[in-house]
């Protein structure tokens, strides 16, 4: 077997691609090597300063990571996630001197803050024995995961209805003594998957609007295969089917 993926993504409407607060990773679709290949996705808080970077180094140490995942090990990848955020807002701040373009008064308290972001992390453990592989996923927030098999939604992870998205999700903070609460509300999950198979993570409008529509007894994943991303996504945002905001979805196919 082997893995075919891709990444689709658009910045809210209005905003240029630099605007762009979510963050995805592997850049490049994996060649379907055997072993664990990793795929994250990340939804950086547009009210706080810095969450794209933040959303991007959190996804880059999940995958960057080896170990099964679990609570534990995920706490241990935040952890070093949160370290390498410090040595790059050090870099930033020494950037923005250097360019004579310092850190203004207005966006101390911003930085004092923190950033704030959700992940979504899969693990996929492939040259095992048997018909299929192991995979195993991690969350904190509302991005979320599904995996379809014979057109048919067998998982939901870690949302399940529509109803279960806020306008205050979990999030992790780049500021290690503000997760304390966060990290009571990781979640893991893992289960088999087989030839035919398709995973998709989703940062959360695009994925409100998946269950939403797979609640009417809709098949989505039949649009999102099928439709150009960015048409469905316009079309969707103008008919208000869909929130305005930053949006990512990877697709995964076992073959």
């Amino acid at each position: 077997m082997r893995i075919e993926s891709e990444t689709r993504w658009l910045p809210k409407r209005g905003n240029t691609v630099s605007e762009y607060e979510d963050a995805f990773y592997p850049k490049e679709a994996p060649k379907g090597r055997e072993g664990c290949l990793r795929f994250a996705v990340s939804d950086g808080a547009s009210e706080s300063m810095l969450s794209g970077p933040w959303a991007e180094i959190l996804v880059k140490t999940f995958c960057r990571s080896n170990v099964p995942v679990t609570k534990a090990s995920a706490r241990g990848i935040i952890e070093r996630a949160s370290m390498a955020y410090e040595a790059w807002l050090k870099d930033y701040l020494r950037r923005r001197e250097r360019s004579e373009r310092p850190v203004q008064w207005y966006e101390e308290p911003g930085l004092q803050a923190g950033a704030f972001a959700t992940l979504l992390g899969l693990s996929l453990v492939t040259g095992a024995s048997g018909d299929g592989f192991r995979w195993e996923a991690v969350c904190l927030g509302d991005s979320c995961l599904f995996h379809v098999r014979e057109d048919r939604l067998i998982t939901s992870f870690a949302m399940t209805r529509s109803s279960d998205f806020s306008q205050r999700p979990v999030l992790l903070s780049t500021n290690p003594a503000k997760n304390r609460l966060a990290l009571g509300k990781l979640k893991v999950t893992s289960g088999t998957c087989h030839p035919g198979d398709v995973f998709y993570l989703m940062t959360d409008a695009l994925a409100a609007w998946f269950l939403r529509e797979h609640e009417r007894c809709d098949a989505p994943w039949t649009l999102l295969d099928a439709l150009d991303f960015e048409d469905l996504v316009t079309g969707l945002r103008q008919e208000g089917l869909m929130r305005n905001d930053d949006v990512t979805m990877t697709s995964i196919r076992v073959v």
